[in-house]
């Protein structure tokens, strides 16, 4: 069983400067941080964070989820640019110390055109899907009565419109949603939602998003609570020696957590409601709660399907879920 260190082993700390000397990127990762990644790797959450160090270089976090659902922090770097060439050479640097870098299915972000594609470039065969709260934040933002010229009542019922969309699920239901925004909406409305949001529905609406691995994430949320986290820890305005040395210290509390959470989860005695030596039973006795809930909903939808077998010609007939 991996055991989650509450310490700073091997940090791996790198400084990339320019042709003219100045520093462009801090690349942090220790020991840690490489073994998480390289057993949990399939979905990576990023985010950036800001006003955390005197030189106003923002950090940005390479988040992971484990075994039992807990958040951990695989990578941290930061960089005077935001551009897309600056955040390309910090993924390069995380890819050359992580060979496991192509089994990352799902990568998460917001809507920040440089972040992705850097990614896009890093991460060819990952999926890139964007975190709902900032989609509909974003929306929020320019759907206002001043920038399109609608009421308030019809700005509320535009952003009502676009919740119900998000959450479609199945690509009819969308198609249906869509139609219905596009005939009860102001055109505002329907061009700003055709020219930014309905190319890339595939990345922010659940239908889509719910058939790339997730394990149930649909926002930045667990980054966002690491974020708070650091600030709550590391003083706005902080010079370097100060935030890396504050930074290290909440890294090493937040594995301590992870590491009580985890024994706590493995060492339970569970109160099972499934039959002795049913399939149910047995993955519930080898995994983690947060596991087992991912297997469950697969067991589930197994459970859905009859299989046959007729003349060498396999059929599959989804007949409903009859556990529910």
């Amino acid at each position: 069983m991996f055991t989650l260190s509450c310490r700073i082993v091997d940090p791996d700390l790198e400084i990339v400067t320019s042709k003219d000397g100045y520093v462009t990127l801090i690349f942090f990762q220790d020991q840690d941080m490489k073994d998480f990644f390289r057993l949990y790797p399939e979905i990576v959450l990023m985010d950036a964070t800001y006003k955390l160090t005197n030189v106003r270089m923002p950090l940005y976090v390479l988040l992971c989820v484990g075994p039992n659902g807990e958040s951990a922090v695989v990578c941290v770097f930061l960089t005077v640019a935001e551009d897309t060439a600056t955040l390309a050479t910090a993924l390069d640097k995380f890819k050359e110390r992580n060979d496991q870098w192509p089994s990352i299915k799902t990568v998460m972000t917001d809507k920040d055109m440089a972040e992705r594609e850097a990614i896009r470039q890093q991460f060819p065969d990952a999926t890139l899907l964007l975190c709902l709260f900032h989609v509909m934040w974003a929306m929020s933002r320019e759907i206002t009565t001043a920038k399109m010229g609608i009421r308030e009542e019809q700005r509320c019922q535009a952003l009502k419109a676009l919740q119900s969309i998000a959450y479609a699920s199945s690509e009819n239901q969308y198609n249906v949603l869509h139609a219905q925004l596009t005939a009860t909406m102001p055109a505002a409305v329907v061009q700003y939602f055709d020219t930014h949001w309905h190319p890339c529905r595939q990345e922010w609406v659940h239908c889509w998003q719910q058939q790339n691995v997730t394990f149930g994430e649909w926002t930045n949320n667990r980054i966002e609570s690491i974020n708070q986290r650091l600030k709550a820890v590391i003083r706005t305005g902080s010079t370097l020696p100060v935030f890396f040395k504050d930074l290290t210290a909440t890294l090493a509390c937040m594995r301590q957590e992870r590491s009580h959470a985890l024994s706590t989860a493995t060492e339970k005695v569970r109160v099972t409601p499934y039959e002795a030596y049913s399939v149910e039973a047995k993955f519930l006795a080898a995994r983690t709660p947060f596991a087992f809930k991912q297997v469950c909903k697969q067991l589930q939808l197994a459970d859905a399907v009859t299989v046959t077998v007729s003349d060498g010609i396999m059929t599959a007939d989804n007949r409903g879920n009859r556990s529910q």
